[in-house]
């Protein structure tokens, strides 16, 4: 009888150990989708931003200096993928959690 009561308790701590091990995984599988929109979320930062740098040199007149349309349009882009950017980080946070 004792024999078949140790059993059981084996039986139940594997049991416990697999539903542990594939508790981890999920947390594994979770943590890399966040770190991966954290990360599109900062090169979307940097990739707009060098974007509106270069709308600016784009709209500059011949001379090379900022028109008002050449600043506003690539501060309208900045603004817009920092925007898209941070959501993307702060889904990221809120995913993990």
């Amino acid at each position: 009888m004792m024999l078949k009561r140790g059993g059981c308790k084996c039986a139940q701590r594997i049991g416990e150990l697999t539903v542990n091990s594939d508790q981890q995984s999920a947390n594994i599988g979770i943590n890399r989708a966040a770190d991966t929109q954290h990360i599109i979320g900062g090169k979307v930062i940097a990739g707009l931003e060098w974007l509106g740098v270069a709308a600016r040199t784009a709209l500059a007149d011949r001379n090379g200096k900022q028109t008002h349309a050449g600043r506003v349009v690539g501060s309208v882009i900045e603004i817009g993928g920092a925007a898209y950017g941070l959501t993307r980080q702060y889904g990221s946070i809120q995913n993990c959690a």
